[in-house]
């Protein structure tokens, strides 16, 4: 906002301002104008140019009352941390098999045998349990089943290999219970039976 003012001085009175109307050509700049008495003719003016800064117009109500501004923050913040558990699935353990050792086929239908006295060795997963037979045959002809192998059950090789109802089998030792009895290896190209170590 622009205002002019005029001085007047005299020398028994101190200067007084008086606003006068200000027109639109002169709102870019701010004249004030002082006049003496004494010298009548004499006047100085004083021009300051500025470029005009809006102001904000503040209600006299505004002005007698105290105002007081609160600022709250609405938000909080936390952080938790949390442990992530991991819940494991017992996995079977898997064998890994030990590379065959050349050996010629001993029985017609059964594989080349892989296993040799000394060797511990397990049935193999995915092929049922095996019989612990008292003779190097099948159970069907005359034998007697001593002990059922399951799946992983570990045994130690003590005698063989001998063929028998052309399968190729193993005298062996279950080391779960000392029993003592036969095992077939396996039957056309499938093993049952495999080295452990």
């Amino acid at each position: 906002m622009l205002v002019l003012f005029t001085v007047a001085c005299s020398d028994a009175a101190m200067p007084t301002a008086m606003p006068i109307t200000q027109t639109p050509a002169q709102r870019a700049e701010r004249v004030v104008v002082a006049t003496l008495t004494p010298l009548p003719t004499t006047a100085i003016v004083f021009v300051v140019t500025r470029t005009p800064t809006p102001t904000p117009t503040i209600p006299p109500a505004l002005l007698t009352q105290a105002a007081a501004i609160t600022y709250t923050a609405e938000a909080e913040y936390a952080a938790t941390l949390t442990r992530r558990t991991r819940t494991r699935t017992p996995v079977p353990p898997t064998r890994t098999p030990v590379p065959p050792r050349a050996q010629p086929r001993l029985c017609p239908n059964s594989p080349p045998p892989r296993l040799v006295i000394g060797d511990i060795g397990y049935v193999v997963y995915g092929y049922g349990p095996s019989n612990l037979n008292k003779y190097p045959r099948r159970s069907g002809d005359r034998n007697v089943v001593v002990d059922i192998l399951r799946e992983g059950d570990t045994f130690r090789v003590v005698g063989g290999p001998q063929c028998g109802n052309r399968l190729t089998w193993w005298q062996v030792r279950y080391l779960k219970n000392n029993f003592l009895g036969w095992l077939a290896e396996g039957e056309g190209n499938t093993y049952w039976l495999d080295r452990a170590r």
